[in-house]
This record gives structure tokens, C-alpha cells and sequence, in this order.
């Protein structure tokens, strides 16, 4: 099954739609490829619009969308003053353009996010919800991936969907940190923190690696992007 690649940036500031030169993206990147653009304003944390009158931190999200790439950039509205930029690009190049366009553009600074075991459950806790539950492979290995007996050192967990709207859907939006893996880490006596974890599989929907993310669409969850500001 094919998927698409996704890797998440830090940026250190509110990005401003208006300074994106979509005409200098498509002259510097593909002159034969039409760029979209597009904006979404008012999202709460599950990517969802809100109601005026709520009085919640809010988010708003900016896509730029070509034939062979994807970006998807959110800003927070209310109290962080940075933003968060999941980037698609087959080719590695061309990312590379992108991102120096992209930043003599807005005039930032970008960082790669990578994804530690607690920053992994967090993106399991924002991209499901109560009508959205997925069978979760957690796939682990030893400390030394040097010798070919190490190498054969993996195990996973495998917990189906039905399980874990069991046990998760009373602590939605907390559902994995605060019930699904203490309750396997009670009954089996693992503290996962201590282990080397390779990737979580959301099956039929994304798998979160240590440096990216790979989704089964051609698309990422907003509510995953949100999931890496600091005080969503």
C-alpha cells in the first residue's frame, strides 16, 4: 500500500498567507505545476470550526497544494506566536527549494520536529475521537541495532479498535496517555519510556515515526499538526 511522507517544522513566527508568492513557488519549483491556495480560520484543536461564542484558543490553517507536493501550515490564533508546517515532497530537491524560498519569504527560522515517545502518544490522543478508533501497532527493538543478533531484537503490541474504544473513550481527548498505555504497561509491567520505540501504526490512517509521518491519503490530520504547539 502506498503512502505519503510527511515531515513537521517549527517555524518562530505567525505566518502571514500574504506573503506566500505562489507565482515565485511555481517559477522556482515546477514551471509546468499549478499551486493552490488556500485558508481556514477559527479551527479549535480537533481542526474542527468553532462557534463564535466559544472561548477557546483557536487556530488557523494555511494550505499549499501542487500535483507532486503538499504543505500544510498552522498558526495559532490566540496565544502562541509561532506556527507549525507539515511539508509532502517526493523529491528531496525541490524540498530543499521550498524551504529556502519559504523562509526568505515569511523571513523565519525553521526547526524539524522529531517525535519522542511522549510527543508520539500526544498525536494519538488528538487524532482520535468518538467516532474514530483504529487497531494501534506499537512497534519496539533493543537498545544496540549494530549486530545482526540485536537487529533481530524487535517485538510490537498490537491493540485492536474495539479495544481501545473500550478502554479510551471515557478520557477522550486524553485516551493513550491516560488510559489505553497505562492500563498495558500495568498489566504487563513495560514502561515504554525505557524502550526503544521504532513507530505507532494507526491502521488504515498514518504511521508516526521517529522523524516523520507517513498517511495512507494524500492528506495530514489538522488536529496532528495542532497536537505540537506547546499549550494547545
Amino acid at each position: 500500500m502506498s503512502s505519503y511522507r510527511w515531515e513537521l517544522y517549527g517555524i518562530d513566527r505567525i505566518v502571514d498567507v500574504g506573503k506566500l508568492q505562489i507565482d515565485e513557488f511555481e517559477e522556482q519549483l515546477n514551471k509546468d505545476d499549478v499551486i493552490e491556495l488556500s485558508e481556514l480560520k477559527s479551527l479549535d484543536k480537533t481542526g474542527e470550526f468553532v462557534r463564535s461564542d466559544e472561548d477557546i484558543i483557536t487556530y488557523n490553517c494555511i494550505k499549499v497544494d501542487s500535483r507532486s507536493w503538499q504543505v500544510v501550515i498552522v498558526n495559532c490564533e490566540n496565544e502562541e506566536k509561532n506556527a507549525i508546517m507539515a511539508i509532502c515532497f517526493e523529491d528531496d530537491e525541490l524540498k530543499d527549494i521550498f524551504l529556502e524560498l519559504f523562509k526568505e519569504m515569511i523571513g523565519c527560522v525553521c526547526w524539524p520536529i522529531y517525535f519522542d515517545w511522549d510527543n508520539k502518544l500526544n498525536i494519538l490522543d488528538n487524532v482520535v475521537n468518538d467516532t474514530h478508533w483504529y487497531d494501534t501497532i506499537m512497534n519496539f527493538s533493543g537498545k544496540d541495532q549494530s549486530s545482526d543478533e540485536n537487529r533481530l531484537n524487535r517485538w510490537n503490541i498490537t491493540i485492536n479498535k474495539y479495544d481501545c474504544e473500550i478502554m479510551g473513550k471515557s478520557y477522550i481527548p486524553n485516551s493513550y496517555t491516560k488510559s489505553i498505555i497505562p492500563y498495558i504497561e500495568s498489566i504487563s509491567g513495560i514502561r515504554f519510556k525505557q524502550t526503544i520505540n521504532r513507530s505507532i501504526i494507526l491502521r488504515t490512517l498514518l504511521t508516526i515515526g521517529n522523524k516523520d509521518i507517513a498517511t495512507i491519503r494524500r492528506s495530514i490530520p489538522i488536529s496532528l499538526i495542532i497536537s505540537q504547539f506547546k499549550n494547545k
